[in-house]
């Protein structure tokens, strides 16, 4: 991250559900994530739930501050194989501002 004299606050939002070429759907409740400022492993972090509305994921961060992210995916057993995607969208505001 890159602010100069400002502090900025980073939010991240998915498109929808994940799918594949077949045009198989994950659920984006399957789709969870971990963020910190301080851990690069992202280890033992509580997990948010991927969502369509913007999630604030860094609170007032200075510049050349990381913010590190790690993703999980959850899928059922009978979800059938494939690549599936999804759009990430991050947005950084200035801190207080809101989206």
């Amino acid at each position: 991250l890159s602010a100069t004299n400002t502090l900025v606050d980073i939010y991240v939002k998915a498109d929808g559900d994940l799918h594949d070429s077949a045009l198989d759907t994950l659920g984006l409740g399957n789709e969870t994530y971990a963020f910190s400022t301080t851990d690069s492993t992202v280890s033992n972090l509580n997990k948010s739930t991927m969502a369509t509305n913007y999630n604030l994921i860094g609170n007032g961060l200075s510049g050349n501050v990381a913010l590190y992210m790690k993703f999980y995916l959850n899928a059922p057993a009978n979800q059938p194989a494939g690549t599936y995607l999804n759009t990430l969208y991050f947005k950084a505001v200035r801190h207080g501002q809101g989206i």
